[in-house]
């Protein structure tokens, strides 16, 4: 079975409400074939700046060669600007509003300049062929929505074809009525009250009319308020930014800032004189290259550096130049001319320049990184995401990397990640060979590592700072999730002890109890048979029936003594020392237990101080072959303490610790106390020194 195309949302230009398209019917269209129509419009546009290059070449070698038109080059560069621009956004994403947008600017230069060299061609070269006043009078007016568009509209929908917010929709209105209006004023101008690049002689414009001058000032107000939205709209949608957009917009405005300064530049050198027709036309350039680079290739180049820089620099040259123009005016004014202002105008900037170098720096950052110099604003952020975070393993998935991201990109590292202490790698980008590791740690207890792809001296004070700031942060977090995973684990080990014990307590009941009860069954069932005919023989069998069933009943007490000694239940912890103690005393050796009231023990605090006592009783007389041991037990401040001191020949350092010493510490730590092994201060014998809390931690 086929599959049908999947629809695909395109987004009408300012519109926020997406248009579905899909394989049949109404609007719907495949997307193949949405991104074949993008491709062959972009190839219309270009090769309408093309042919109207050539005519061009024909209009300057031809008869009426005096009648040109100084700005063709503006037309073909904007037609193969816009029209390549638009077309690869459309072939890319042909559901993207821009791309198409692109394509209607480059349409209106190419058309504008292709009806302006047939209508010179048909009229003047070669007079009298069809269709040259219509495309003459088109051609003073079809270049107009483009370039309005690309001033009022353009700027609402990038960089993902949608307004910032369904509220902007009166401003793509205004916009759209702005370039009806002023296309209209041009298109019922006569030619002789425009500024045309080429007046053929002989000819008017068919539909002029009167009303042109008052669209004509109804259109400049309006045209200026929709510019001033246009530009309010970058600039609420780069304050609103998260890091992605923000970086696609970046390369927006930067193309936006060479378009200006590229006309700016050719402004000024006109003035001179010179003749620099091809520099407004090199302006257009810059703009589309942006829009491409922003949706489909900006996380490929680091835009933050070159925009901040160029800010920088732009900025530094600006202020230069006013200081050094009003210093050498305000000297001029006051000293008369004088050939020292100069020279007193340059002092004054040198004195300058660094103050003001660092301060633009630190503006510019701010500008543009957002939080380089404000490392707060990064640990707020950092907190509302931990405060947002549904719990420790959200904090792991989710809010770390994008911490990582934010490090990285607020530094302008190429690699930054977190390594925790379980193992655990979260990173972003390509490692380098200079690596800053900063240690991660919580309560004095490390937890991780956190790994920034810079040299140490390339960091800046203010840097290094926020780093320090954001490492605390990010230590608390990763605590959080180690505790996780650490609890996670005891629950597995807790689980699998469980386990295990059952295992234990079934082998012990099915090879050992079960056979023994089996078998004394067994000669039960047979002395029973046995009673009437044979007195004698049955009473044997019980005869030997009763140690049997003796064993049985000792295997029973050594399953439950293994479970719990039974004199803890009936003596109490005082009591089963002392019962313990006994067992070690002999005439050689003495063993003396000192117990303090304890009251009521929790079960497993009970258990551990007896399991811990016997071992080290047992360590003492068979390693240590102490002939006097000492058993001290109190409670204290919510806490169990036990000391077992012997006169042996104690554990010498270096020595592995063997099986007993660490069961006694993991006892121990099972209910989050220590247990210590040392040797007496003379070198004779050893202290074994347990804390054991009664409530759990």
């Amino acid at each position: 079975m086929s599959r049908a195309p999947e629809p695909v949302v395109v987004l009408g230009v300012g519109t926020c409400s997406p248009v579905t398209l899909g394989p049949r019917g109404g609007h719907h269209v495949p997307v193949t074939r949405l991104a074949r129509l993008g491709v062959t419009t972009g190839g219309l546009v270009v090769g309408a700046g093309a042919s109207g290059a050539v005519l061009h070449a024909l209009n300057v070698v031809g008869p009426a060669s005096g009648v040109g038109t100084d700005f063709w080059l503006l037309g073909l560069v904007g037609a193969l600007a816009f029209g390549i621009g638009g077309g690869a956004l459309t072939r890319k994403r042909p559901a993207l509003s821009v791309g198409w947008l692109l394509l209607a600017i480059g349409a209106s230069q190419g058309l504008a300049l292709l009806c302006r060299e047939w209508g010179v061609y048909a009229l003047e070269t070669y007079g009298g062929l069809p269709l040259g006043e219509a495309a003459y009078w088109v051609s003073n007016w079809v270049w107009l929505p483009g370039n309005l568009a690309l001033l009022a509209v353009l700027p609402l929908v990038l960089p993902d074809g949608r307004l910032p917010t369904p509220r902007w929709r009166p401003a793509l209105v205004l916009a759209v009525t702005v370039i009806m209006l002023d296309t209209a004023a041009w298109a019922l101008a006569p030619y002789d009250q425009l500024d045309v690049e080429v007046a053929v002689a002989g000819i008017a414009n068919p539909v002029a009319s009167a009303q042109a001058e008052t669209l004509a000032a109804i259109a400049t107000p309006l045209s200026i308020v929709a510019f001033a939205l246009a530009v309010a709209s970058m600039v609420v949608r780069w304050r609103r930014a998260a890091s992605e957009e923000r970086a696609q917009l970046a390369w927006v405005l930067l193309g936006s800032g060479v378009t200006v300064a590229l006309l700016v530049v050719a402004q000024l050198l006109g003035r001179t004189g010179l003749n620099v027709t091809w520099l407004p036309a090199l302006a257009l350039v810059p703009l589309p290259v942006a829009c491409v680079v922003a949706v489909l290739r900006h996380r490929l180049w680091n835009i933050d550096i070159v925009v901040s820089q160029s800010l920088l620099y732009a900025a530094l040259s600006a202020v230069v130049v006013g200081i050094y123009l009003a210093t050498v005016g305000v000297l001029g004014a006051v000293a008369g001319r004088s050939t020292g202002a100069p020279v007193a105008a340059t002092a004054v900037v040198a004195l300058l320049v660094l103050p003001l170098h660092r301060r633009l720096q630190r503006m510019v950052n701010r500008l543009v990184h957002g939080d380089v110099e404000d490392p707060y604003a990064a640990l707020a952020r950092v907190g509302r995401r931990l405060e947002d975070a549904a719990g420790p393993e959200e904090i792991s998935t989710r809010v770390l990397p994008e911490v990582v991201r934010d490090v990285a990109r607020a530094l302008r590292a190429p690699y930054a990640a977190i390594a925790l202490r379980d193992g655990q790698l979260i990173e972003t980008g390509t490692a380098t060979s200079e690596i800053v590791e900063l240690p991660l740690s919580y309560g004095g207890v490390p937890v991780g590592t956190m790994l920034i792809g810079r040299g140490a001296d390339n960091l800046s004070g203010g840097e290094r700072r926020l780093l320090d700031d954001l490492a605390r942060q990010a230590a608390v977090a990763v605590h959080g999730v180690l505790l996780t995973r650490d609890a996670q684990r005891s629950r597995e080990q807790l689980v699998e002890a469980r386990e295990d014990e059952r295992r234990r307590l079934r082998r012990e009941l099915h090879d050992g109890l079960g056979p023994a009860l089996a078998a004394v069954a067994l000669q039960a069932e047979t002395a029973r048979d046995l009673v009437d005919a044979d007195p004698g023989k049955a009473v044997g069998l019980l005869d030997r029936l009763v140690p049997r069933l003796n064993d049985a009943v000792g295997d029973v007490r050594a399953v439950v003594h293994g479970l719990r000694p039974p004199t803890l239940d009936d003596l109490g912890l005082g009591g089963a020392l002392e019962e313990l103690a006994a067992r070690f005393t002999t005439p050689s050796r003495s063993v003396r237990v000192d117990v303090d009231p304890l009251g009521e023990l929790p079960a497993a605090v009970d258990v551990a101080a007896y399991r811990i006592v016997a071992e080290a009783l047992t360590n003492a007389v068979r390693h240590g072959g102490a002939t006097a041991i000492g058993v001290q037990v109190r409670r204290d401040d919510g806490a169990l303490r036990v000391s077992v001191i012997d006169n042996g020949c104690g554990v010498r350092p270096g020595v592995r610790h063997g099986v007993g010493l660490r069961s006694m510490r993991e006892r121990a730590e099972e209910l989050g106390g220590t247990c210590a092994v040392e040797l007496v201060s003379d070198g004779r014998g050893t202290v074994v020194s347990v804390l054991l809390p009664l409530g759990v931690r």
